[in-house]
């Protein structure tokens, strides 16, 4: 699965790849996925970064949301 692979990339700090499968998972998601109103917040089961994101930048998310359920 592709969460599963963006995770590897991610603990193997592996850039390259990590870029390359998520922006396969953002195609999947604006393939796959019903879009939402704007005005409206509903649960998800998933997070996604944003396409440009960086290894670092989702180090510091995942950290933020640690530090925040401890």
């Amino acid at each position: 699965m592709l969460d599963q692979e963006l995770v590897a990339a991610l603990e193997s700090g592996d850039e390259p790849t990590f870029h390359d499968v998520l922006n396969r998972l953002v195609q999947e998601v604006r393939t796959e996925g019903k879009p939402v109103a704007a005005d409206r917040f509903v649960p998800s089961d998933l997070t996604l970064p944003h396409e440009g994101a960086s290894l670092a930048e989702l180090r510091e998310l995942l950290a933020s949301e640690d530090v925040r359920e401890s």
